[in-house]
């Protein structure tokens, strides 16, 4: 194909003569010149057109240097990765040889130190290359790493770590190094050493101290990196951990009897609500892994409210008389856990109200009746005096009837709502926990008409609270509903 250009530089106007191989035609095809084509609102000759076929030739010659000096720096690098990678895999060998073989101090301490420092900088070198897997393994041996200096300072060198005082340090660098880093492998060596920490306060072998104070603080840490993260399952995974430690520690004070059963039943109740709100909260916000914490949450929530229906019914029951104080201390304890809970309580809910899926009134009220739970238990002796008093009704076995009745309730919405949204893991939950009611309750004698009905009083409270405080979805579905109808 051969081409001909016939310029017209005075009117701007240029042809391309060329003939076709196949047809043996010869075709004409006028075009504008670069060099004449008007830059501005008024053509200013060929010298703009000029100048910018220059700029634009300088600026292509900056970018071929651009590349291959970055082929080149890419080309070193390569080499520089896989030397450091080297260097990686020799100090892991010589940290697992310096333990194994039992070597002098000095040797234990250069490795870990070495294996600490050249996993970072793989970890830096491998994200270069695009590795994120030979990244998070890098910083797992950073960390691995850290325990062996740890060890070796304990063991060899005098330093005086116990191990709780040794599991909050690691935990600490784990959710440092998680932050700057973005790891999710450090955050899950985080919840690891919790876990055991947890399991391990549980088990007896480590009595709760000073150190036990800031497992709170660390969890709320490592929900906050899950959350910044997106790790729906590291979220859940803490949170059990603090149901872990929660019940450990009231465990050990229950033995002691230094806390009532009473107390801490109404502060599971409490817990359980502010995860479950929270849980929803997350679910809006779009997180992952949130209906096996709603699920999880529901079931420790109605649980604690199980028992206090069955304190009600029966409060000559040992568990019940067995440990009537509380220690000052932990009575103090218990308030700051409820009102934490309280709080995040009230912020989900206020979260929920954004997305339209809960009312100002609900969460007003949702709020208060469950603050209510708490104080009636911190005064429950005035509190059954005053409803004798203004009912002429006994306070027990009433109260525990009507604890029933809004488990029942809760049940009921919670079936409905998970056949609403399809979710038929949460049905599952919902008749297992139908099944403890039905056990706990098959000692309530229904023949006499008050505890039926006050078994109904509690059951259409607690549907009509839920139907007040998910008003907005209601009013979506109805606006849906309408707008599909008058569609057709």
């Amino acid at each position: 194909m051969k081409f001909r250009l016939i310029g017209a530089s005075d009117i701007g106007v240029s042809e391309i003569h060329y003939k076709d191989p196949v047809s043996n035609f010869d075709h004409i095809r006028p075009f504008v010149a670069n060099d004449n084509s008007p830059t501005a609102k008024s053509p200013r000759g060929d010298a703009v057109g000029f100048n910018a076929m220059l700029r634009e030739r300088q600026k292509q010659r900056q970018e071929l240097a651009f590349h291959s000096a970055f082929e080149e720096f890419t080309q070193k690098n390569n080499i520089g990765f896989w030397l450091s990678a080297l260097i990686w895999s020799g100090f892991g060998a010589g940290v697992l040889w310096a333990f194994y073989t039992s070597q002098p101090m000095g040797t234990r301490v250069f490795a870990a130190i070495g294996l600490i420092w050249s996993g970072l900088w793989t970890r830096f070198l491998a994200l270069d290359h695009d590795n994120p897997r030979l990244a998070e393994t890098a910083i797992l041996s950073s960390l691995l790493g850290f325990i062996a200096l740890l060890v070796t300072a304990t063991l060899q060198m005098g330093f005086p770590l116990s191990l709780p005082a040794g599991l909050l340090v690691f935990i600490g660098v784990s959710l440092i190094v998680s932050f700057i880093n973005n790891s999710v492998t450090a955050l899950i060596c985080a919840i690891a050493c919790s876990l055991f920490w947890a399991a391990m306060q549980i088990e007896g072998y480590m009595v709760p101290g000073i150190y036990s104070l800031a497992i709170p603080a660390v969890l709320s840490l490592t929900i906050l990196q899950a959350i910044r993260l997106k790790s729906g399952l590291s979220i859940f995974v803490a949170a059990v951990i603090g149901y872990i430690w929660l019940t450990g520690t009231a465990f050990i004070a229950f033995n002691a009897e230094q806390i009532s059963a009473l107390f801490l039943a109404s502060g599971a109740a409490v817990v359980g609500n502010a995860h479950l709100r929270s849980a929803k909260a997350a679910e809006d916000e779009g997180t992952a892994f949130t209906q096996w914490q709603v699920a999880f949450a529901w079931m420790v929530a109605n649980g604690a409210l199980l028992i206090l229906a069955k304190y009600g019914l029966d409060p000559f029951d040992p568990i019940w008389t067995g440990t009537q104080n509380t220690n000052p201390a932990l009575r103090l304890a218990w308030l700051i856990v409820v009102s934490v809970s309280l709080m995040i309580y009230f912020i989900a809910n206020i979260i929920r109200t954004r997305h339209e899926h809960m009312s100002v009134t609900g969460v007003m009220l949702t709020t208060f009746l469950l603050a209510m739970l708490p104080m009636a238990i911190w005064n429950i002796n005035s509190l059954a005096v005053y409803f004798t008093s203004v009912t002429n009704l006994p306070f027990y076995p009433n109260a525990g009837l009507f604890l029933y009745g809004i488990v029942t309730g809760n049940i009921m919405f919670f079936i409905s709502n998970a056949f609403r949204r399809h979710h038929y893991g949460k049905v599952v939950v919902a008749l297992i926990a139908i099944a403890a009611l039905a056990y706990i309750a098959s000692g309530i004698d229904l023949i006499y008409q008050e505890n039926w009905v006050i078994w109904l009083a509690g059951t259409l409270a607690s549907i009509i609270v839920a139907l007040i405080a998910v008003e907005p979805q209601l009013l979506e579905q109805d606006d849906g509903l309408r707008n599909s109808v008058s569609s057709s």
